[in-house]
């Protein structure tokens, strides 16, 4: 069993933070009074501020392996490093020192990381066993998943859709030191209406450009999710484009050696969500096909 973290997500289903919190918990706390079947360990992140509750909550009512990068964790990660490739730290655990080598990018995949080696160890797989199959990891689909890149500018794609996976998917790519990052991200309709000027200050704290464009509007008008959205940015400027795939064309086109481009919130998704119908439409191809028109308009100029 395994806490990662708590953020501002399906907040139109529990309605409070501390509500979805409770939600968590009392899947772990319920597991933890079963006294006839074998109690499973809690793997928790401890660095986040309620999974340190819960660990606490925990302790003595079953078998608990912290993680994170402070002290007081049972896995713990220092001296994290990264680059548009992947990422290497040093992991400390049973009294012992392991280098992690992964082709993944980011902090948060760090903590992925992090809970998978541990939850490993709760099933009696060695450190160094579960190590070594991470350096071959595939990307994970859609998780700051890197597309391509054409003319010195890297695309990403990620399902970053709540204002702390944003902010956190914009820091991690800005620790790469890109000339500048152009967010390209939108608000799915039918969902929570909060988050969508929240989602956009996260956004214009944290890039250097943004085009805002369409998700899965759902059954709500595409211009007006836009215009809320577009209500989160202050002074920043940014384009909107109603048609996603005019947006992502926007900003690769307009890209500069050295940029990266960041285009949020659908990640994986194979479909765009419309009101009267649902098509096809991946971010990475879309991505990829603006790139290879990129490329040639560089090659051709040449």
């Amino acid at each position: 069993m395994v806490f990662t973290n708590l953020t501002q997500d399906h907040l139109d289903y529990h309605g409070t933070l501390e509500a979805y919190y409770e939600a968590k918990a009392d899947w772990f706390m319920t597991r933890s009074l079963d006294r006839l079947g074998k109690k499973p360990t809690a793997v928790i992140n401890v660095d986040d501020a309620h999974g340190a509750d819960l660990a606490e909550a925990l302790d003595g009512k079953m078998p608990v392996l912290r993680f994170g990068f402070g002290l007081h964790t049972d896995f713990r990660a220092n001296n994290f490093r990264q680059n548009t490739r992947g990422m290497e730290f040093e992991l400390s655990a049973k009294g012992k020192s392991f280098l992690v080598r992964a082709p993944l990018i980011g902090r948060f995949n760090a903590y992925n990381l992090l809970a998978a080696l541990a939850a490993a160890s709760a099933c009696k797989i060695s450190p160094r066993e579960a190590i070594a199959t991470l350096a071959e990891a595939p990307q994970v689909p859609g998780r700051m998943e890197n597309v391509g890149n054409a003319g010195g500018a890297t695309v990403f794609v990620d399902y970053a859709h709540t204002p702390d996976a944003l902010e956190n998917a914009c820091r991690t790519l800005k620790e790469l030191n890109p000339r500048r990052l152009i967010t390209v991200f939108g608000c799915g309709g039918d969902r929570d209406k909060a988050k969508r000027p929240l989602m956009a200050a996260a956004v214009a704290r944290n890039s250097d450009a943004c085009v805002i464009t369409s998700d899965n509007p759902r059954s709500e008008d595409p211009e007006d999710i836009i215009r809320q959205v577009e209500s989160g940015m202050g002074g920043m400027g940014f384009r909107s484009f109603v048609d996603r795939d005019e947006a992502i064309q926007y900003a690769i086109n307009n890209a500069l050696s050295g940029d990266i481009i960041l285009i949020a919130g659908k990640g994986h998704e194979t479909t765009q969500q419309f009101a009267t119908q649902t098509i096809k439409f991946d971010d990475r191809i879309h991505a990829r096909d603006a790139l290879r028109v990129r490329a040639k308009t560089i090659a051709d100029s040449r």
